[in-house]
Parts: structure tokens; sequence; C-alpha cells
């Protein structure tokens, strides 16, 4: 068997680009070209300019072997690949990346390839580097680096180009323009929050009552001594008031839920009065309010009474008008600063990759290592999970019954793909008695009709 030298040679090497900032489309186009057998090519980022370049290469572009990958994660324009898909459909693939692995702070395992390759029937010409097919890589608007060259199509570096272009195909699909939303879903990381409403900075009162609000609306006068509790008290800010029968509500013991009432309502009138050590002003007269709250230190918990029941000489009084029932349930009350609403990636047949440095595993989030290697898990999907935190006594609010409803919440504590919807508690210390049934919800989840 004789051994021809030509076959394994690279020739026309040329290195783009000296200068740096240059405009490189005539050489891409140039290559492109040549590819009168198939063109094959694996490009992280795609956007309409990408587009447009490759529009005038559709006849080598729709070949039988030939075919085009670009990765979902943005700046990757998804209607300008569709459009793409409508030009040469079957040839166009997306590379939805993995969520592991995953290096902290920085992001998760993404085809970052930019190769192409052009195929004629005694030849292929490469090109390998840093361009992505969008209009500042192209155009020189960024300092790129890559090289052209030529070689027999038996060559191993064509070979070995061929073999990473096969895989980077395998790992992708091909674009489906009826998957668009799960393509947009997953490129932003994260669900849009169309499916849930979000109000922020709620107040969540718990109290008990001998006598519960009948009629609305209605109008509670509350006494505070504490100065502590200041920070909780906005004008205009909304409330959720939960009224529990008498001696119901203890430190340490889950609420009843279902002997409760819960409702809406909002500060109207806050007053700091001459007794406070801060901001000293004037006590109010509020002659209309149907009740009143005394909460005279941080380890009574609130009570409810007729109006004109307080004797408390209050730092602070504050309003609040309450308009309508609430649905109990209906609501998850967060007290963490961040969103609860979590995104979580759906993958498929996670692969144990190659090893891993010891001095650089520590970048990587626990779940992208596994017996020392890199564990690379496909996309193939994202979802939203909430992630609650509040104090245990009062956080979980969805009664049993509802949970039983499709359109609502389904209760979990731990995370489980297999499960559509779902909420994670995490409990929060409570410092003083008055902390689970006095506080502010930085987060008020409720799902969409």
């Amino acid at each position: 068997m004789s051994f021809d030298e030509s076959q394994c040679t690279i020739t026309n090497l040329q290195f783009m680009h000296s200068q740096g900032l240059a405009n490189v489309r005539a050489d891409l186009d140039r290559v492109l070209k040549t590819a009168k057998k198939s063109l094959q090519a694996a490009v992280c980022f795609f956007t309409e300019p990408g587009r447009v370049i490759l529009s005038r290469h559709i006849e080598e572009l729709n070949h039988p072997s030939s075919f085009f990958i670009a990765s979902v994660v943005s700046p990757t324009n998804l209607d300008a690949l569709n459009r793409l898909h409508q030009m040469a459909p079957g040839h166009v693939y997306i590379h939805l990346g993995g969520k592991t692995p995953e290096e902290k702070k920085v992001g998760r395992s993404l085809m970052h390839s930019k190769l192409y390759l052009a195929e004629d029937f005694d030849k292929c010409c490469v090109w390998v580097g840093s361009h992505n097919l969008t209009a500042m890589a192209i155009e020189g608007g960024n300092f790129e680096a890559g090289v052209i060259f030529d070689s027999h199509p038996s060559s191993k570096a064509i070979q070995d180009i061929k073999s990473h272009l096969e895989i980077c195909r395998i790992k992708a699909e091909v674009f489906n323009p009826n998957d668009m939303e799960r393509y947009r879903e997953i490129q932003k990381g994260y669900l849009t929050d169309s499916e849930w409403d979000v109000e922020k900075d709620v107040l969540i009162i718990h109290a008990t009552a001998e006598v519960k609000p009948k009629d609305s609306p209605f109008i509670l006068h509350a006494h505070l001594l504490p100065v502590q509790l200041d920070s909780l008290f906005r004008m205009d800010r909304s409330v959720r008031l939960f009224v529990h029968p008498m001696k119901s509500l203890r430190r340490g013991i889950p609420v009843d839920y279902g002997k409760a009432e819960l409702w809406n309502g909002e500060i109207t009138a806050v007053v700091r009065t001459e007794r406070h050590p801060n901001h000293q002003g004037t006590s109010g007269s509020f002659a209309g309010a149907d009740y009143d709250i005394d909460i005279h230190d941080l380890n009574t918990i609130p009570q409810l009474v007729r109006s004109g029941g307080s004797s408390l000489n209050a730092r602070t009084q504050a309003v609040m008008r309450f308009d309508f029932r609430g649905d109990l349930g209906q609501e998850v009350y967060s007290t963490s600063k961040k969103s609860p609403i979590q995104n979580v990636m759906d993958v498929s047949n996670p692969l144990d990759m190659h090893d891993v440095d010891k001095d650089l595993a520590k970048y990587f989030t626990p779940e992208s290592i596994k017996n020392g290697k890199l564990v690379y898990s496909p996309a193939v999907g994202v979802h939203q999970k909430l992630a609650i935190e509040g104090f245990e006594e009062t956080m979980r609010s969805v009664l049993p019954k509802i949970t039983e409803r499709e359109s609502l919440f389904k209760i979990e504590d731990s995370y489980d793909l297999s499960s559509e919807n779902m909420v994670r508690y995490d409990a929060r210390y409570s410092k003083n008695e008055i902390d689970p049934f006095l506080y502010l919800s930085r987060h008020v989840i409720r799902r969409k009709d």
C-alpha cells in the first residue's frame, strides 16, 4: 500500500487577520463557495447579518451532507435562525448547551466552536477561529483571529475536523420552528414571569380575634410600642391580614389555615407620636376605626379587638383599610430579597466526560463534577420552581384541598425534575416571638388564571 504524502499536507495557510480589526466578508465568501460537495459548519453565535451572509450560499448548505449548527445562547437570533431554516430545511441545527458543566459566576456548558468545512471533490477548505456569524465579527468591529487552510479530504486534519463537527451535530437537534417558544425559554435561561403574578413588599399580619370581621370595608388602627417595627409600616403598602381564633397562634406551631380568614388591604396612614424617640410627632385620633391591634413588644402575638379597646401609649400608629376577603391558599409569601422564582434546566442522559484538574475543580459547581470527572448534562428545556423563604409557623399557606387542583401549586420538600410544579420551603429562624406573625413578604407569588 503506497503512502501519498500530499494527502496529509496543509496548503494555502492564511492568518485572519494581521490588522486585528478587519473586514473578512470576502474571505469567508470565498471559502464557502468552494463547498461543491458539502458545507458543514458550527458557529456559536448567529445573528441576522449571519443569515444574510449564509443566504448567498444556500445551494451549498442544501447539499445532502451539509449542515449548519448554531448555539441557542444569546446573542443568537432565533428568528434569523428560523429564516435560515426556511431556506435550508433539515440542514439547520440548534445546540441547546448543557446544564452542566457550569463554572461558578461564569455560566453553563455551550457549543463555542467557530468552524467551517467547505468540501470539494478533491480538496477541503477550512476556516477556524474566533469569528461568530455577526456583523461585528465579520465586518471587523471586533478584534478577531482565525486561520484558513486547504487539505485533502482524507488527511487526518480533515478527518478530525469532520469528527468534531459530527459530534456537535449529534449533540444538537434539527431546528424545528414549532419549538421556538422552548428555544426562547432556554435562551433566556428562565421562563418569563407571564405565568406568575408577583407583588413586592407586602405586610403580612397574623392576629387572633375574639370577634372576626364580617363586613368590608373596615378600618384597623394599629398601636405599636417597639420602634424596630417602624420599617414594616409604610404609606400605601399592601397588607394581608390573617385572622385566627383566640389562643391558636404560638411560636413553633404551624398555623391551621382551615380556621383562618384572610383580608386584603393597604396602609392609609402612619403617625409617629410624641413618644417616639427618633421622630417625635403627635398622636392621632381615628374615630372611624372598627378594630384595634396593640403591639406591646416583640414577643406578644398581635390580637384584634374592637375599636376603643386600646390603652397602649403608642410610639407609632398605623391605619389600615381592608376592602375585600382574600382567597386562602391562592398566594405564597417569601421573606427573601431574592426572587423566589427559580429556573431549572431539564436535562437528559448525563455523560461523564474527562478528568478535571484539581486546582481548577473548585471553580465548577458541585453538580458539574462526579468522581473527579466533568459531567455534561444536555439541556432539553427549562421550567420554573418556587423557593419560598419564611417562618415555619406561617409560610406554608397553601391548603391541602387546594394542592389537589392542577392549576395551583404542588407541594414538595425537595426538587424533583419529574414534578411539573413545585414549591420548596426554606425555614427562617425567628428571633422574636412576633416574627412569624408580623413580617414583610418581599415577594407575593400567585399563579395567573
